[in-house]
């Protein structure tokens, strides 16, 4: 059937997974695995974020056999998958993000934070090959941390972010309000997640899509907290990331 809504899987509500929890060559004993898939769905939860690649390995995507399993069990449990990387801004990037469009995904996830901050032309060249290599019907998310100097956190790595530039080539932006991060905690993680919100919002044209993901939530109170901030523009919510967070928390963020 023709997807009508092209960024469906963004509209959450949503779990993370990284190559520290699933992948082999990561982990001697990965905590999640396909037979995973089925509790993730239990909980209400319609999209797992999967991490496909890793930038420091010579393999283009990690554990692919693994990979496509977990992408397999997913879909048998009626879930959503969003492949995501983070780039090196180097020029492998491309062969990356390549491969996880060959492995037709429901969505595509860059999560562009790095511990350098690139530059506009950086940014821009990635997005815009990025764009080039996911086609319709596949949606483009962008994940970053809040804008810098917002009060949010002392992060300055978006400092002259090309935030309106960017803008035409993304789908849905996802901000990163990982309250752990700022050593606050439920009920101070609503208010991170707000101001987060806020700040994402006020770089970005009014129109823009967004989703917002938490930090690792244990307390159902810190996911009802995200799943309050959906509304027209801010699409979905996930919670980064499903093994370190509680089932409890998951169904809190499904809850009508």
């Amino acid at each position: 059937a023709e997807r009508t809504d092209r960024v469906i899987a963004m509209r959450g509500p949503g779990t993370w997974i990284d190559v520290y929890d699933w992948a082999p060559s990561y982990s001697k004993r990965p905590g999640v695995s396909a037979s995973t898939m089925k509790s993730i769905a239990a909980t209400g939860v319609k999209t797992v974020f999967i991490q496909a690649a890793r930038s420091e390995r010579t393999a283009v995507l990690v554990d692919p056999t693994q990979l496509k399993k977990l992408m397999a069990a997913a879909k048998t449990n009626g879930l959503y998958v969003v492949l995501w990387y983070l780039p090196a801004y180097r020029t492998t990037d491309i062969g990356r993000i390549k491969a996880m469009v060959d492995l037709r995904p429901d969505g595509i996830a860059l999560d562009v934070e790095s511990r350098k901050a690139p530059s506009d032309t950086q940014v821009l060249d990635l997005l815009t090959k990025s764009r080039a290599l996911v086609p319709p019907p596949t949606p483009l998310m962008v994940a970053v941390y809040p804008p810098a100097g917002t009060a949010v956190t002392g992060r300055q790595t978006w400092q002259g972010f090309p935030w309106r530039k960017a803008a035409p080539l993304v789908d849905v932006w996802a901000v990163m309000a990982y309250w752990r991060e700022d050593k606050v905690f439920s009920p101070a993680a609503a208010l991170y997640a707000q101001r987060s919100l806020a700040a994402i919002e006020g770089a970005l044209p009014a129109d823009t899509l967004i989703h917002v993901i938490g930090g690792v939530a244990t307390k159902p109170d810190q996911a009802s907290a995200l799943r309050a901030l959906v509304r027209q523009n801010v699409i979905g919510a996930s919670i980064y990331d499903w093994r370190s967070s509680s089932a409890a928390a998951h169904r809190a963020l499904t809850a009508e």
